[in-house]
């Protein structure tokens, strides 16, 4: 998507996304209660060779570069809409359908990135995400499988809401102005400029905060 930076600032949007609707972030009772109703989506976020291994019984493997966007000039962007549109449909999602994202490791930056990209294409209000992940699934004995479900496309209607994203002049102004704060949420060794994250230059946008 051009002209969008989202590599320093893609987590502010997301906290701010989450924090606008607290009841995002849900316990594995609760998972284990909605799954009993049906029409939903369980997104996997991880290594596949780790969800072949096991997954909540039904959840859909998802690999992180099918929704998001890297090239020589451009790092960790969005796909198009169109892009979007077409990836979560081939993976069962319907406007109808709530949405749960879990994670068996340590992946919560791409758990809150598929979250703010759903949010985005206006689907966040019935986006979850499994606090504790699958560690907390197994906890309480849930369904774990190593069966790859069948997926029947859905029908997927988005609502792009382009107040989500900052656009790099937008981020410019933000560096010259005290009314903005911009918040580097990457490890220290990134943003102290100690490694470069994802191919980009090492370094982080002037004045931004950790």
């Amino acid at each position: 998507m051009k002209n969008i930076y989202l590599s320093f600032i893609a987590m502010l949007l997301i906290t701010s996304g989450l924090s606008a609707q607290k009841s995002s972030l849900v316990d594995a009772q609760w998972v284990q209660k909605r799954m009993e109703s049906g029409n939903l989506v369980i997104f996997h976020i991880g290594r596949e060779e780790g969800y072949k291994d096991e997954h909540i019984e039904g959840a859909i493997y998802i690999e992180p570069s099918e929704y998001t966007y890297q090239d020589d000039v451009r790092v960790f962007d969005l796909p198009t809409d169109q892009e979007l549109k077409d990836v979560l449909e081939n993976k069962g999602l319907s406007n109808s359908k709530d949405v749960i994202i879990y994670t068996p490791k340590n992946w919560i930056p791409l758990v809150t990135r598929l979250y703010f990209t759903l949010d985005y294409l206006g689907h966040g209000g019935k986006t979850y995400i499994l606090d504790g992940g699958l560690v907390a699934w197994k906890a309480i004995n849930g369904k774990v499988s190593s069966r790859i479900p069948e997926v029947v496309k859905g029908s997927f209607e988005i609502k792009p809401n382009m107040n989500l994203l900052a656009s790099k002049e937008e981020v410019l102004a933000g560096i010259e102005s005290e009314e903005v704060d911009i918040v580097d949420c990457r490890a220290q060794v990134y943003y102290s400029a100690i490694e470069a994250t994802h191919g980009a230059r090492k370094g982080r946008v002037p004045g931004a905060k950790t």
